[in-house]
């Protein structure tokens, strides 16, 4: 993630910065394996920048034994390479698709 990072999450208020990010997530991880499956519809990259849009299938599953979750959400990524190379995520949005 950029130090800048912004993401946008269906229901939620925005996560802006790297730290804030970090900050939300940390409870999850403590409490949850995550895995997580993802299909890339479109990549975009245009110099230090790129643009991805796909579905995400989240696995949550329990660290205490409990019945794993399947999430699915549409994502879009916009991503920035650093001058190292290094691609980061910069900005992000998901939002869940229509029922099946």
């Amino acid at each position: 993630m950029t130090t800048d990072a912004v993401f946008w999450t269906h229901g939620a208020e925005p996560l802006v910065g790297r730290q804030a990010l970090a900050d939300a997530f940390a409870p999850f991880f403590e409490n949850f394996l995550f895995i997580q499956d993802y299909d890339c519809h479109e990549l975009i990259v245009r110099g230090d920048r790129a643009f991805v849009r796909g579905l995400e299938r989240n696995k949550r599953i329990p660290h205490d034994g409990g019945e794993a979750v399947i999430v699915k959400q549409r994502a879009f990524s916009v991503l920035h390479r650093s001058a190292n190379g290094q691609w980061r995520f910069s900005r992000g949005m998901s939002n869940k698709p229509a029922e099946e």
